[in-house]
C-alpha cells in the first residue's frame, strides 16, 4: 500500500484488524520490533496486568513518576472517545500527526515482514508497537505498560520490566483465560519474570496461592499489597474525596485524600504505592510519596465512578467482580446521597455473565426503573433476554440506541432520584460521547 495520508485512515485500517484475532506469537512480534530498532528496550517498563484496576493503577502510578519529573509513557486499554487515549506521554495523547506517521513507519516494515514469511500483527500487537516506538522517540524513562487479556500470551509479555504488578483476578474473559479461577491466575501470573518484583492485590486465596507459588518458582520477590491495614476516615461526598490511612509491613502513610468516591479505588491506591515502594526501595521515600499524595488528590479516571451530573453516576463495571465493587461503593455512599429512587440504564456485551451481574443489581441495588439499551457491534445483546433477567423490577423499558436511553432514563429526573449507568465500557463512551455532543 502506499500509506496512510492522515491519522483517520490509518486508524481505519488499524480497527479494520480484527481485535480478538488469533496472536501471531512473541518470535513474530520480537522480529518486527527487532526490524523497527527494538524500541522496547529504550525504556524501563512497569507491567500490569489484573481483571480490573488496571487503568487506575496505571493513572496513579504513573501521575507520580510525572511529578517527580520523570518523563513517563502509558498504554492502556480499551480507549473511552479516541483510539489516541491508548498511547500518552506525560499526560499527553499521541498527537494525531504522531500517530499517522507511526503507523506508516510500521506498515512499511511490515510489508517487507511479511514478504520474508512475517505474519501482520493482531490489532491489539500493532497499537502495542506503536507505542514502544512512539515511547523511544519520546525519551520515555519510565513506561507503564497494561496488558490486554491474561498476561502469558499477551503481545505486552516480551518486555523485561523493572516490576511487575497484578491488580486483581476474577471470573471474566473465560472463553479466552479459562473457566476456573486458578486457570485465570495462571495465565496472569505469566507476567511475573525471573528475579523482577512482583506486586499483587488479590482477595481470593486461591487465586494468591498461584501468583505466590509462581513467584517463588522464578525467584521474584512478592509483595502483597492486599495485607495492608486501611483506615478509612471520611468521605467526602460534596467535594468527591476520601479520606484514609495505609499501614502495612512496608510503610505507613497517613492522610491520603483520595478524588473518587468508589471505595474500590482505595485498594488500586494501596496497589500503586506498594509498587512504587518497591521501585524506589532504597532511595528518599519522600520523593515519591509526595509526589503520590499529588497523584491522588488529583486523580481522576473516566467512566469509572464518575458523577457526570450530581444525580447521574456512570460506572464501566462489566463483569461480576467489577459489579460488586461498584455496588460495595454505592452502599458506602448511599447514606450521604440518601436518593428516593433509584434508576438504572444498562448495557452489556454478550460475553459477559449479565446474569450474574444482574443477580447483584436485584439483591443489593434494588432499582425501581431498569432502562435496557445495547452497545453497538456483534457483540451486543438482545434486550428481551437482558430484560427477562430483571425480572421482579417495578418498570423495565428496552430502549435500542445508547444517546435515546439516556435520554428517557435521565428524563424528568428529580433531585432525589439516582441515575446508574452501567454495564459495559462502550456505554459510557457513547453517554460521555452524546453529552459532550
Amino acid at each position: 500500500m502506499t500509506g496512510f495520508k492522515d491519522k483517520d485512515e490509518a486508524e481505519k485500517y488499524i480497527l479494520g484488524i480484527p481485535k480478538f484475532a488469533a496472536k501471531t506469537g512473541p518470535e513474530n512480534l520480537r522480529k518486527l520490533l527487532d526490524k523497527l530498532g527494538n524500541p522496547e528496550l529504550d525504556f524501563r517498563t512497569i507491567h500490569i496486568a489484573g481483571t480490573n484496576g488496571k487503568g487506575s493503577v496505571a493513572k496513579l502510578i504513573s501521575d507520580t513518576l510525572i511529578n517527580m519529573g520523570f518523563v513517563t509513557g502509558v498504554f492502556t486499554s480499551p480507549h473511552m472517545l479516541r483510539i489516541n487515549e491508548r498511547i500518552s506521554v506525560s499526560g499527553s495523547d499521541i498527537p494525531d500527526e504522531d500517530f499517522c506517521r507511526i503507523a506508516n513507519l510500521i506498515i512499511e516494515k511490515i510489508e517487507n515482514f511479511e514478504s520474508e514469511g512475517g505474519t501482520h500483527p493482531s490489532f491489539f500487537e500493532f497499537v502495542f508497537i506503536m507505542s514502544c516506538v512512539y515511547f523511544s522517540e519520546k525519551g520515555v524513562s519510565y513506561a507503564v505498560m497494561e496488558t490486554g487479556l491474561g498476561g502469558r500470551l499477551d503481545a505486552t509479555n516480551i518486555l523485561d520490566p523493572v516490576i511487575s504488578v497484578i491488580t486483581s483476578i476474577g471470573m471474566d474473559h473465560m472463553q479466552y483465560l479459562g473457566d476456573t479461577i486458578e486457570q485465570i491466575a495462571f495465565e496472569k501470573a505469566g507476567i511475573i519474570k525471573k528475579g523482577i518484583p512482583v506486586v499483587y492485590n488479590i482477595p481470593d486465596k486461591a487465586a494468591e496461592k498461584v501468583i505466590e507459588k509462581r513467584a517463588s518458582e522464578l525467584g521474584s520477590p512478592a509483595y502483597n499489597a492486599g495485607n495492608a491495614g486501611i483506615i478509612l476516615k471520611n468521605i467526602k461526598a460534596d467535594a468527591g474525596m476520601i479520606d484514609f490511612s495505609v499501614h502495612c509491613g512496608y510503610y505507613s502513610v497517613d492522610n491520603l485524600e483520595l478524588r473518587s468516591l468508589a471505595s474500590y479505588e482505595i485498594e488500586n491506591t494501596v496497589t500503586a504505592l506498594t509498587a512504587l515502594f518497591v521501585l524506589f526501595e532504597g532511595k528518599n521515600d519522600s520523593d515519591y510519596r509526595d509526589a503520590f499524595r499529588g497523584a491522588a488528590k488529583s486523580f481522576s479516571w473516566t467512566g469509572r465512578m464518575e458523577f457526570i451530573r450530581p444525580n447521574v453516576l456512570l460506572d464501566g463495571a462489566h463483569n461480576v467482580p467489577a459489579a460488586e465493587r461498584l455496588l460495595d461503593s454505592i452502599d458506602r455512599i448511599r447514606p450521604i446521597l440518601k436518593p428516593g429512587r433509584i434508576r438504572l440504564l444498562f448495557a452489556v456485551a454478550n460475553d459477559k455473565d449479565y446474569n450474574g451481574i444482574i443477580r447483584l443489581i436485584m439483591e443489593r441495588l434494588r432499582p425501581d426503573a431498569v432502562y435496557i439499551t445495547g452497545i453497538r457491534g456483534d457483540r451486543q445483546t438482545e434486550l428481551e433476554r437482558v430484560g427477562k433477567a430483571f425480572d421482579g423490577c417495578e418498570t423495565i423499558r428496552l430502549v435500542p440506541g445508547i444517546s435515546a436511553a439516556f435520554r428517557e432514563a435521565s428524563y424528568n429526573l428529580e433531585s432525589d432520584e439516582l441515575l446508574i449507568c452501567m454495564g459495559s465500557l462502550y456505554l459510557i463512551a457513547d453517554i460521555i460521547a452524546s453529552c459532550r455532543g
